[in-house]
């Protein structure tokens, strides 16, 4: 047994030697015909790879790639006629051979530095297999009644270590179903309402891709907070993406605590890497008029227009239609904004809170920009169809901040600023918070207050002048 794969009848201790009968499931000769019997795609799992051999493609199982690189190199397998199960011989030729190969050609993805493997024993009973492997300097074992069952602890093993392996034995031994991590997730994707289809489709990809080729065998009660630490250091992205991920995690534990299935969430109390975000730009009336003056055609101006002088959404502002303004009143009425459906496909749908719903006044500069008269909607391309983002980025946005930059202007504002440069000009003008809160559709003051908080001198000065007039 190599690494937990039938390996071909050989003799023990010497190296095939390239001329034994080839499996047919595998393509091509490997190089030195060392690979050749290791290498099948029956064996291969979403954490193998495909790596170029000679000119040509293999699935290369991972758990084959970590046992060759071991010290032992196992001639015997389990159940194969003619082999000695329990022979293994030591080959630092073949060692440095692999580990060569291993490093041109392969790159692996491991999840624990244990290595095991099956021995076959024969007694009065039948046939056992026991599982060795080594734990902190010594070689341990376990030894199961049937193969299926001690394959699964050997994948246990090297995929989770030690400890979380045999955690789970003792919960199959108990014989109560839990389900895994993969299979609570999908239910609790599944029994969530309220939720867009985006979002959940989003949850799905979380699971595929971050968590089931993770941990996703795992019964759902075998998770620690170390398996949930090993798991956030091995997330890539902003730290917003992982506290995403992160999050849809936890409340998938809170839902199993309330379910009985487990008895505490691993994950509350997790501090998450942060990345830099992005410096929030505030413009000012000139800085805005020079980058406006710089975009070449009307409808991405009125729109930039629009956008600064109501704070709106971007997605808010383009899905607006005559109907939502009243003209006399001055006012807006904001019910909808565009989202992604769950294949991705735009269409209509709520704000983004319930806070979000909201009745804002217009100032007599976002009115000129609008034409109350055309069908549809309020802000269109050249063809009449809805504003995509990225078309107004790279058609009007872009190209304008560009040219804007080279007549002197020294800040580079994305889209989303022009939310950010309103509130600004209104707490200049010494509007209170709680009034910006409500016209930007914060769902909380203390979105309002950590975002633009700093901006309010005024209140602070207030608020000294207050003290300073109490003690004279």
């Amino acid at each position: 047994m190599v690494g937990g794969l039938r390996a071909p009848p050989a003799r023990v201790g010497s190296v095939d030697d390239g001329q034994a009968q080839e499996p047919t499931n595998v393509r091509s000769t490997c190089p030195s015909g060392v690979l050749r019997h290791l290498v099948t795609s029956k064996h291969v799992r979403d954490t193998s790879v495909r790596r170029l051999v000679a000119g040509r493609h293999y699935p290369i199982h991972r758990r084959c790639c970590d046992t060759l690189q071991h010290r032992h190199f196992h001639t015997g397998g389990v159940g194969v006629r003619g082999s000695s199960p329990l022979s293994s011989t030591t080959f630092p030729q073949v060692k440095g051979h692999f580990q060569s190969y291993v490093r041109s050609h392969v790159t692996l993805h491991v999840t624990s530095t244990v290595v095991a493997s099956i021995h076959a024993q024969k007694n009065r009973a039948g046939n056992t297999y026991r599982v060795l492997w080594r734990q902190e300097g010594r070689q341990r074992s376990l030894t199961f009644e049937n193969l299926p069952a001690a394959e699964r602890f050997k994948a246990l093993l090297e995929d989770h270590g030690p400890d979380e392996a045999l955690r789970i034995i003792e919960l199959d031994e108990i014989g109560r179903h839990v389900p895994t991590v993969t299979e609570w997730l999908h239910t609790h994707i599944d029994n969530l309402t309220g939720i867009q289809p985006a979002t959940l489709a989003r949850y799905r990809t979380y699971v595929a891709r971050d968590v089931d080729p993770v941990f996703g065998s795992m019964p759902v009660s075998a998770v620690t907070e170390t398996t949930i630490a090993k798991w956030v250091k091995q997330l890539g992205g902003s730290g917003k993406t992982i506290a995403n991920k992160h999050g849809f995690l936890s409340g998938a534990f809170n839902a199993a605590v309330r379910a009985g299935v487990v008895p505490s969430n691993p994950c509350q109390g997790r501090r998450l890497p942060h990345t830099r975000v992005e410096e929030t730009v505030f413009l000012t009336p000139d800085e805005f008029r020079l980058l406006r003056d710089h975009i070449e055609r009307d409808r991405w101006k009125n729109l930039a227009t629009w956008l600064v002088t109501t704070g709106m959404r971007f997605s808010e502002a383009t899905a607006l239609s005559a109907a939502d303004i009243d003209r006399k009143a001055k006012t807006c009425r904001i019910n909808k904004a565009w989202k992604y459906s769950g294949d991705y496909r735009p269409e209509i749908g709520p704000p983004k809170t319930k806070k979000s719903i909201r009745t804002i006044s217009l100032p007599p500069a976002a009115l000129e920009v609008i034409d109350l008269t055309a069908p549809g909607f309020l802000f269109t391309n050249g063809a009449g169809n809805p504003v995509r983002a990225q078309e107004f980025f790279n058609g009007g946005w872009k190209p304008a901040r560009e040219s804007a930059m080279k007549a002197g202007l020294m800040k580079s504002p994305r889209v989303h600023d022009l939310r950010h440069t309103c509130a600004s000009w209104m707490i200049q003008a010494g509007v209170p918070l709680p009034v910006i809160q409500q016209h930007l559709g914060h769902e909380s003051i203390q979105t309002t207050i950590g975002v633009y908080g700093h901006l309010d001198r005024r209140s602070a000065q207030v608020a000294a002048d207050a003290i300073g007039s109490a003690l004279s």
